[in-house]
């Protein structure tokens, strides 16, 4: 557009032509448009135009419009309903709200422009749907201030990544060995050492300890980008008792375990003995190749392994059972980013959650927001939500009930009929247009196998390397109709086995499809891709699968299970044998719901997630259907509720049993087995219960102090909007200990007790994770040779802006046009 807010005639109204910049603290934008006559006005803090800025010759007829703004600095869109200023008042139309748009106010801060830091907060254009950087972009042209910035413009600072509590930003602080130093706010540094020509990163200046080193020369005046060399020691080493307890609990031969310790234990630098990820001599990864069988792979069972370390810790400090750390990097990215984790301890009655007096964030918009969570229980009767594979924007939404727990986290959901008919799996295996008439029949169960924790591995077959060579085929099971093509088993080692691919994991062809051109080319040129009655069809797709076993220079995309997140509900089958009372203590009645007032004993209701406190929908469980046939195989036969309370005692066989009923007796509910019972918590509110961010220092937003949950389950959500590059100190993040709350009367930990535990576990955490060979060093600006390292990384080729490039390149595309 040739004209924007704010517009040349405004001066004086929020804005200073001159600096080009706000003059007020804030300003309100206002936007209004006129969908039928084609004009669109701009206002400041209230005051409109009294012309359109926009008209029909300049707003075509049929054009979308959206709402978007490109700043620096903090902003947010107000869609209303409530406005701090009217529309304006003398066109004589009424103004409504945006169409769709969402209530209230929605922030789109972007604290810099440019920055590859915070690049996810900014968009310099819209783009809509899948971005390839390596096929969607051609070239990078620049702009010459990069090349033309004079030295004194120019930051002198340096960016550290890959090295865990060591990245950031890198300060020019000093001079030594007559080349500059730098220092970060947690006083690591990089210098120059003249005797062994080689750049140093080290704790302090002093230190006698090399953190990691580079080759460089002293004509060069810089530390160099790339070729970083790691002490062995901090690529990541393990206590021995840790190593061999994680591989014999994973499966692994104590014979196995015996030759992988005697080729990777050594002595550290404090004459311990311990395991080394990469000694020198080999590595983890080098010797596990040479298993006959491992159970996992080797960066799978090191996860593992650091997750041994950390549990010995909290044994160590003679925390209950259950207890859990729950923490965010140390500092967390300096990137727009949102996390969650829910932490379940079972049996607790309340949760307690305690802070390091560590704990930071850089402002109010890197915030950590706890609720009581939904118990992570996920047995038989759970409800879950899970979401097909596939891109997300072509994803659905499924609902379905766990029918049986599986190995490794897994779940295998009955999907919910009503659900599974209007999927487009079903749309698909009913084309014909009878759909209405089917969806009236009684369909086969089908079923989803959903992952607690979803892993994706995105897998490149290299050229010359068939997929073929390791894994031996693809199998397809129609019970699972949603991702039915699963890896059958693997002739050897591979690319898909190292980044932890296993038996039994499916492949996810709409992923495989997008990352991959060849494969998408080669089904797209299939003859019988267009054969309507073939194409599609599970027997046709197993046949293509085939034919990508042969490939070669390939990508293909796997999941463990359906990315799934459990629902606050249940569907509890008792077992003929077992009565409800044998696991519920007792319901008591508020206001008009019955609700578990406690348990007896660990039963069907706990293993779905029900908690203390939920409530019987006695509606559903007085109007659930008998079983049908089909279902037999799935779950146990159910019986009806009706019948069931009215054979259980003669002398109810003539009464009609209600729910009033069933409210005041709730006792003949405890004397029933055999019944499917239906609950839900009571109330749907979950509010929020402790919300942290700032910290001791720069105002102290947040006191950190202890919060309690109470629920047996406690819900965290981090999220930062990428602010605080600079000032890795004040990203710090958190680090919280959760664990049943003392009993009355018993004392918890101290924050003494909570900051010594935290400071140990970061240190044995970054011990063992170590940072290994991906350490890199950039300058904080950009400079030509930055430039042509990106260019070079995703094959584009890369050229300086000019007014004659720019020229021949619009020609170029008109021509095109």
């Amino acid at each position: 557009w040739n004209k924007c807010w704010p517009s040349k005639m405004i001066y004086g109204r929020g804005y200073d032509q001159e600096l080009k910049a706000l003059s007020d603290k804030v300003v309100v934008v206002g936007v209004a448009v006129d969908l039928d006559e084609r004009k669109l006005w701009f206002s400041s803090n209230g005051e409109w135009d009294e012309t359109p800025s926009f008209s029909a010759d300049l707003l075509p007829e049929g054009a979308t419009l959206y709402p978007a703004m490109s700043l620096m600095g903090r902003g947010s869109f107000n869609f209303g309903p409530k406005f701090e200023h009217g529309p304006p008042a003398n066109w004589g139309k009424a103004f409504g709200n945006w169409p769709f748009a969402p209530d209230g106010v929605i922030r789109v801060d972007c604290p810099l422009i440019g920055n590859s830091d915070v690049l996810s907060v900014y968009k310099e254009i819209q783009l809509h749907g899948e971005l390839s950087l390596k096929r969607n972009v051609q070239r990078l042209v620049a702009n010459r201030k990069y090349l033309e910035m004079p030295k004194h413009k120019r930051s002198l600072a340096v960016s550290i990544s890959g090295a865990g509590t060591l990245s950031g930003t890198y300060s020019r602080s000093a001079a030594r060995g007559g080349m500059p130093m730098y220092s970060n706010e947690g006083g690591y540094c990089i210098y120059w050492q003249p005797e062994a020509q080689r750049w140093i990163l080290a704790e302090a200046e002093d230190s006698a300890e090399t953190l990691a080193s580079a080759a460089g020369s002293p004509e060069e005046g810089l530390p160099p980008r790339t070729g970083w060399e790691v002490p062995f020691e901090k690529r990541g080493v393990i206590a021995v008792e840790a190593f061999t307890a994680t591989l014999e609990q994973g499966g692994v031969s104590s014979a196995d375990c015996q030759k992988l310790v005697a080729t990777l234990a050594a002595p550290d630098s404090q004459g311990q003995r311990v395991i080394f990820r990469d000694n020198g001599s080999t590595s983890l990864e080098a010797e596990w190749e040479k298993l006959s069988s491992p159970p996992m792979a080797a960066k799978d069972a090191w996860a593992l392994m650091v997750a041994q370390e950390q549990q010995g810790l909290l044994a160590q400090l003679g925390l209950p059972a259950g207890t859990a750390v729950v923490e965010t990097e140390h500092p967390y990215k300096a990137q727009s980013h949102t996390w969650s984790r829910d932490v379940s301890i079972k049996g607790a009655k309340e949760l307690s959650v305690f802070f390091s007096s560590k704990c930071v964030t850089y402002d109010s918009c890197a915030a950590l927001r706890i609720k009581a969570g939904i118990s992570n229980a996920t047995g038989v009767g759970a409800r879950v939500l899970f979401q097909t594979l596939g891109p997300e924007y072509d994803c659905e939404q499924m609902r379905g009930t766990v029918v049986e727990q599986c190995s490794g986290g897994l779940m295998k959901v009955l999907i919910d009929e009503d659900d599974f008919k209007e999927s487009g799996v079903w749309q698909a295996l009913h084309p014909s247009g009878d759909d209405g008439e089917d969806k009236e029949k009684e369909m086969e169960p089908s079923f989803a196998l959903c992952a607690a924790e979803q892993k994706i591995a995105k897998v490149k077959f290299k050229k010359g390397v068939k997929v073929g060579d390791e894994i031996s085929a693809f199998a397809a099971d129609t019970s699972f109709l949603v991702s039915p093509f699963t890896v059958a088993g693997f002739k050897g080692p591979g690319p898909a086995f190292e980044e932890g691919v296993q038996s039994g994991w499916f492949l996810d062809i709409s992923a495989t499809l997008e990352a991959c051109d060849k494969i998408a080319e080669a089904w797209a040129e299939d003859p019988a891709a267009e054969d309507e009655d073939v194409a599609g069809t599970i027997a046709h797709v197993q046949t293509q699968l085939e034919g990508v076993l042969e490939m070669t220079d390939v990508t293909l995309v796997f999941v463990n299970g359906l990315k799934a997140s459990l629902l606050p509900s249940a569907q509890v089958q008792y077992g003929s044998d077992q009565k409800v009372g044998d696991e519920i203590e007792s319901f008591e009645e508020v206001d008009g719901d019955l609700i578990i007032s406690s348990f007896k004993d660990d039963g069907p209701a706990q293993d779905a997630g029900v908690q203390e406190g939920w409530r019987v929908d006695l509606h559903k469980v007085l109007h659930q259907g008998p079983a049908k046939k089909k279902e037999e195989g799935v779950t146990q036969k159910l019986m009806n509720l009706r019948q069931a309370l009215t054979n259980a005692k003669a002398e109810e066989k003539e009464e009609e049993l209600d729910e009033d009923k069933l409210l005041k007796k709730p006792e003949l509910l405890l004397e029933m087995s055999g019944v499917k019972l239906f609950f839900e918590p009571a109330s749907q509110e979950n509010p929020e219960l402790f919300v942290g961010y700032g910290g001791q220092e720069e105002g102290c937003y947040t006191l950190w102090e202890t919060c309690k949950i109470p629920s047996d389950c406690a819900s965290f959500t981090f999220a930062t909007d990428g602010d605080g590059v600079d000032y890795a100190s004040r990203r710090w993040g958190f680090f919280a200990v959760v664990m049943p709350t003392p009993a009355e009367g018993a004392a918890g930990p101290s924050k003494k007790d909570i900051d010594e535990f935290a400071e140990r576990w970061v240190q044995v955490t970054e011990r063992a994770t170590g940072f290994g060979e991906s350490l890199a060093l950039e300058p904080e600006d950009w400079d030509e040779a930055r430039l042509r390292a990106l260019c070079a990384k995703h094959g584009w080729e890369f050229e300086w802006m000019t007014e004659d490039g720019e020229r021949h390149r619009r020609m170029e595309i008109g021509e095109r046009l």
